[in-house]
């Protein structure tokens, strides 16, 4: 029999999902400084980049990347590309969303942002959880792991 998950807690990450698309990008776009910030894929989208797509292809192809860091790239619930207003270089933000981060949210982010400094080695890479809650002992986790927490969602 399959796990039977309460009818709050999938409405809380549906919810969580949906700002992906909308509060999430101008968050990150203001924290980093970054303009034009869209995604390239995301969990909530249909489609993908195929600018993106082909140099993740290409990286495989050329063996910068293997195909468990292509998938775990491809499976990110979302990654934005926009120009950090700084410098003009190219951004690449890997987010996991989650009403509650855990462990392994900040694991996926990183290796995600890992895969994206391997295809893209001259953009300014950066990884990223979005949340509602977050514990104290994941914010100090994620910190130590260089990946940024946007909290406090309004879900």
């Amino acid at each position: 029999m399959g796990k039977i998950v309460p009818q709050d807690n999938f409405l809380k990450d549906l919810s969580v999902r949906s700002e992906l698309i909308g509060r999430a990008l101008w968050r990150v776009e203001d924290r980093f400084n970054i303009r034009h910030l869209h995604p390239v894929t995301a969990a909530t989208l249909i489609f993908r980049d195929e600018d993106f797509e082909d140099a993740a292809c290409e990286a495989v192809d050329m063996g910068i990347l293997d195909a468990s860091q292509y998938y775990q790239m491809m499976d990110a619930d979302m990654i934005a590309r926009g120009k950090d207003r700084d410098t003009g270089k190219d951004a690449y933000i890997a987010v996991e969303s989650s009403f509650t981060i855990g462990d392994s949210d900040i694991v996926r982010s990183n290796r995600t942002a890992a895969a994206l400094r391997k295809v893209f080695p001259d953009a300014d890479v950066r990884a990223v959880v979005y949340c509602a809650e977050i514990s104290n002992e994941n914010t100090q986790r994620a910190q130590d792991d260089g990946v940024e927490v946007i909290s406090n969602a309004r879900l």
